[in-house]
């Protein structure tokens, strides 16, 4: 079984909540906007993590990639801020997602928390997990593989 703890959009605000609900996940995914540096080196305090960068990321925060794909237990996940192409990214991000074939996207930007297969890929938005914005529940997410299936639950910060 591979336990994945799922997380975007920061904006530099470290939700002491975190690390239990993180307990016993092997790895974390954080999706951009991480707003500081200081919420990254506490998720590393819980799991191995890896990062990218979001459109409002500046200073250290800015050095992470705009995507990654990484393989955790023969998951492919490939991780972005924005689905699509922003004014500031370098590449398409739809034709990396296409020819690194990976299993899962993880992205965030939207604020909006989401778990929904296209074709064989599972799309999640683990939400905000940052200041409260547009009215939208600010959430983590987790993501459980095992047997070939997947199941995505959220939790609720407010």
């Amino acid at each position: 079984m591979l336990r994945i703890g799922l997380i975007a959009d920061t904006h530099g605000l470290w939700d002491a909540r975190v690390p239990a609900l993180f307990k016993g996940v092997s790895h974390i995914i954080h999706a951009g906007d991480v707003g500081a540096e200081k919420v990254v080196e506490k998720l590393e305090r819980i799991a191995p993590v890896t990062v990218v960068k979001g459109n409002t990321d500046i200073g250290d925060c800015a050095a992470y990639p705009e995507f990654t794909l990484v393989v955790l237990d023969d998951v492919r996940f490939f991780i972005t801020h924005i689905l699509g192409k922003s004014a500031g990214m370098r590449l398409n991000v739809a034709e990396a997602i296409h020819c690194s074939t990976p299993d899962v996207v993880v992205y965030g930007h939207t604020h909006q928390h989401v778990a929904e297969h296209i074709g064989q890929r599972i799309f999640i938005n683990p939400g905000s997990a940052g200041p409260r914005r547009f009215l939208l529940p600010r959430t983590v997410a987790e993501a459980t593989f095992e047997g070939g299936r997947v199941t995505v639950d959220f939790h609720d910060l407010d």
